[in-house]
């Protein structure tokens, strides 16, 4: 018996019928076309398909044609050319080996150096019938969009001697050298056919030099008409079978001659695209009513008009953008499809992918949902893949879009009514439809954010420590800057929830209360309504996941105006509850998933690093439940590379190498195979990148320095690329600076000062630009001073103490940076001989370091800082001769190490033996020091 998940529509809707027994029984109103078509590929040796977008060319070629062909022994190899790392043999190749195995044929392919070669040794039978291969080259224009010049040219020579009769001249060559070869010189025994769209066709001519028949033999498909449309709609619906999703299905005499006359309109054309999505829609509506009945009849009534099926039409463009798992994809996809692929005129335009990420904020995740939902329609070209609306026919409904100024969201509940929550307060629900508008919305939000904001910087300017006082500032602002980024995505998901049938009266009294009297008082009514919404998702049958998420939406919603609102404890209770009910929602799992790392990074701020490694493990463990719901969604799998790269990131803060080389490994194992699928993705590179050059940063505390640079290199090679693809990127500019500094920095540790000085100054040149383009961007001014600190640690090796000295900034903002630079001070003080410079410089370093150890006493880096800071000291003291300040120092610095050792935090062999000699110094130092009752001041310094 066929398993419910598997059982198929009659009317595929937007996909094309496959080429299975299923779809090819359903494939109905194009018998004349599938035969015509058969005879002319039978006949002869090459065929050109063509038609506009959205008749039906795959569908025709895959249902109507294959099955033809298999029945004369003709083996038909579907092939695309889309792929640009590779080859047009080589995808020749794989697809033949494909097509074989899916017709249980034996075949090993070769490595054949040319087309000609491949099919002359290819010799395929299936039972005891030979075969002929039928290469359909389906969206052939993907040849002219994707292929370079050259390829074309070598691909076009390749099918020229493939079936213009003649042997390729590398094969002459070995036959004039005397090789006897296994074959003979007549023509292999193969067909191609081309299909591609009919805007394209003027393309051919690029072949006709070596095909010169290739304009001539062509097949054009054309519009179906009311015979043929009929047959599509009717038939399907009369076949019966356990394969298929819904009962037998028929239309009515007056039913089906309305559909017919809408599905004509103005032009009298009707294409199969709307045919298709409008049939599909009435199945799916008719066996949800009909209920076991055994039989659907579509009448008029259930056509609903011209109004209605127009409609059908434009809720197909709002449920592809509404499947969407995040709302700021929802957002921006209705952004790029009603303003961005669309002319003023309302005709469809095409754009390149890098340009909507830019413009539009969408990523290829995303995009790639879209093309398969069958609203865009991706072309790859060279570098690059451009989308576009998929079909004319869905531009007016996306214009009607357009043209709506406000987000009408139906607060309307059937009767009025007056809602007394628990403690007399009371809350009134109006019967109305209310226009809301989004500025409005979003100023009650932003109103929010900001009053949040002050009250976390007004308690962080309290704090008397000016170390801490400045992190929690920073903190608070880098949380102001997050939520007020997320304001419309939350208002996309308001509109998006408030627009379905299934809103919940609490769903839109929310969102009325929400406009009207700020967030505040939208979760104050949440408060009320969430015991009773709990109870009543308690009570409702575990099978019944929709209804239990839309009871549960309201407070999903809830939980997002908690964290605007600055409450993050009362959202991390509310995720808890909702998840305890629905754990295997997409949905919530992705929020908290965003959350939880949202929290980690807030706790990294702080100096919280344990807080931060119990968020980020368990957004690794909600997104690996989600990949096992989902395990082929690209943004699931990038919310676990994120997860698992945070957690490397407090165990490498915690001194844990090991532990962050194992998660970082992971996270650039995930980030390597979206790179791979996708190689035009730049947000995929870049990832990859980061990776990449955190796993160096292992290798390198770990002392394996040839491996940390091949990843650096590897990092700095992608960086390069993203960089020079558009120079005026910031972040890739800035992205490009920091990979050239790991590099100098390795190549530094190795010696190799010229090399390091180059990158170095590479690197400082592309930061003078960003601090001189934006003088008031903090960030850009502190990577300069890193730079400048870095030129200044490579004079200083060099011999250019003065230069050196010149080269350190203060960075006075920054502490730990400050603490850097002034030991680097010290250190150039110490090599002039000024011993007294030196001790100002390591005793103010010294001192920040002591404030941050002591705010986060599990932050082995700050840890590690403190002790050398000690040991800094400790040489002071030595060249002075104060033994007794010697003996302090290293020994402080000793029992930092100590303590670390015992956390079995990483310390590398060469720095155990240097710390045994260490401690053997001070122990000689504190048996010569003079035994006093009260110590005596250093001229060390504490």
């Amino acid at each position: 018996m066929t398993d419910a998940n598997t059982r198929r529509d009659r009317y595929p809707g937007a996909r094309p019928f496959a080429d299975d027994p299923v779809d090819q029984r359903l494939f109905f109103g194009r018998p004349q076309e599938a035969e015509e078509l058969f005879h002319r590929i039978t006949a002869e040796p090459l065929l050109v398909v063509y038609g506009k977008s959205g008749l039906g060319k795959t569908s025709l070629l895959q249902a109507g044609v294959f099955p033809r062909l298999r029945e004369r022994d003709l083996l038909p190899v579907p092939i695309r050319l889309n792929r640009p790392a590779v080859t047009p043999l080589a995808a020749v190749r794989e697809a033949l080996q494909q097509a074989c195995l899916a017709e249980g044929i034996d075949y090993e392919p070769d490595d054949a150096p040319e087309l000609w070669t491949l099919f002359k040794t290819a010799v395929l039978w299936r039972g005891d019938a030979l075969q002929t291969s039928v290469l359909v080259l389906d969206q052939f224009e993907e040849f002219f969009t994707l292929q370079e010049t050259a390829g074309r040219r070598r691909w076009a020579g390749a099918l020229g001697d493939l079936l213009g009769g003649r042997v390729p001249e590398p094969v002459r060559a070995r036959i004039r050298a005397g090789e006897r070869l296994p074959f003979g010189e007549g023509p292999p025994a193969v067909k191609v056919v081309l299909s591609l769209r009919e805007d394209h066709l003027g393309g051919l001519e690029e072949l006709a030099g070596e095909l010169p028949d290739v304009l001539e033999r062509r097949f054009r498909l054309t519009a179906l008409d009311r015979d043929a449309a009929r047959a599509a709609i009717v038939e399907p619906g009369l076949a019966r079978g356990e394969d298929l999703a819904s009962p037998p299905l028929r239309f009515s005499d007056g039913a089906l001659m309305e559909l017919l006359e809408f599905l004509e309109g103005r032009s009298g054309i009707i294409e199969p695209f709307q045919l298709q999505v409008l049939c599909r829609h009435l199945e799916q509506q008719g066996a949800h009513h009909a209920k076991g009945t055994g039989e659907i009849t579509i009448d008029r009534t259930n056509l609903g008009g011209r109004e209605d099926m127009e409609a059908v039409l434009g809720n197909f463009y709002r449920n592809a953008i509404t499947a969407l798992p995040r709302r700021s994809n929802r957002q921006h996809a209705r952004k790029l499809c009603e303003w961005g692929l669309l002319s003023g005129e309302g005709r469809r335009l095409l754009m390149e992918q890098s340009e909507i990420q830019r413009r539009f904020r969408l990523g290829p995740d995303a995009l790639l949902r879209l093309v398969d939902a069958r609203l865009l329609r991706s072309e790859p070209r060279l570098e690059s893949v451009f989308y576009e609306l998929s079909h004319d026919t869905l531009a007016e409904a996306v214009l009607k879009h357009r043209r709506r100024p406000y987000l009408r969201w139906a607060i309307a509940l059937l009767l009025p009514s007056i809602i007394v929550a628990a403690g007399g307060t009371v809350w009134v629900t109006y019967k109305t439809t209310t226009l809301i508008n989004v500025e409005q919305t979003r100023s009650k939000l932003q109103q929010s954010v900001e009053t949040n904001y002050e009250r976390e910087f007004m308690a962080a300017s309290a704090v008397n420590d000016r170390a801490m006082r400045e992190l929690l500032q920073q903190t608070a602002k880098a949380q102001r800057d997050f939520q007020l980024a997320r304001i419309d995505n939350l208002l996309t998901d308001f509109s998006d929830s408030a627009y379905t049938d299934e809103a919940t009266g609490i769903y839109k009294e929310l969102i009325r209360i929400l406009q009207e009297r700020g967030t505040s008082e939208a979760l104050a009514y949440m408060e009320h309504q969430i015991p009773g919404t709990m109870g009543n998702v308690d009570g409702i049958a575990e099978d019944a996941e929709t209804l239990i998420r839309t009871r549960l939406n309201p407070l999903l919603i809830s939980a997002e105006l908690y964290r605007v609102e600055g409450n993050a404890q009362a959202a991390r209770n509310l995720y808890a509850q909702i998840l305890e009910r629905a754990s295997d929602w997409p949905a919530a799992l992705h929020d908290n998933v965003n959350f939880l790392i949202e929290q980690g990074d807030q706790a990294v701020i702080r100096g919280s690093l344990l807080d931060a490694e119990q968020d980020f493990l368990e957004a690794q463990a909600r997104s690996e439940h989600l990949l096992k719901l989902e395990p082929d969604n690209p943004e699931w799998q990038r919310d676990l590379a994120v997860s698992l790269e945070r957690v490397g990131d407090v165990n490498s803060a915690q001194g844990d190498l090991a532990g962050a080389r194992i998660a970082y490994e992971q996270s650039q194992a995930i980030r390597e195979r979206l790179a791979v699928a996708d190689p035009s993705n730049a947000g995929w590179q870049r990832d990859l990148a980061e990776s990449l050059g955190k796993v160096g940063d292992i290798e390198a505390a770990q002392g394996d320095l040839e491996g940390a640079l091949k990843r650096y290199e590897q990092s700095l090679a992608i960086v390069r690329r993203l960089g020079a693809s558009d120079p005026n990127n910031a972040g890739w500019q800035r992205e490009l600076s920091v990979s050239l500094n790991k590099v100098g920095d390795i190549k530094f540790a190795q010696g190799d000062l010229a090399g390091v000085l180059a990158a170095y100054k590479q690197s400082q040149d592309i930061r003078k630009r960003l601090a001189a383009a934006d003088p008031s961007n903090a960030g850009w001014q502190r990577d300069l001073s890193v730079s400048l600190e870095k030129v200044g640690d490579v004079k200083a090796a060099q011999g250019d103490l003065d230069g050196a000295l010149a080269a350190y900034p203060s960075n006075a903002g920054w502490q730990r940076d400050l603490s850097v630079s002034l030991e680097k001070i010290g250190n150039v003080k110490a090599d002039q001989g000024d011993l007294d410079g030196a001790l100002a410089a390591y005793q103010q370093s010294q001192d920040i370091r002591e404030r941050l150890a002591g705010a986060d006493l599990s932050n082995a880096r700050w840890q590690r800082d403190l002790a050398v800071s000690h040991y800094k000291l400790g040489t002071i003291a030595d060249a002075r001769g104060d033994q007794q300040a010697l003996a302090r120092h290293w020994g402080a610095m000793l029992a930092i190490f100590d303590t670390l050792d015992e956390a079995e935090l990483h310390i590398s062999p060469s720095d155990r033996m240097e710390l045994e000699t260490i401690r053997a110094r001070v122990d000689r130092a504190a048996a010569a020091a003079p035994k006093q009752d009260t110590p005596l001041p250093s001229s060390g310094g504490d």
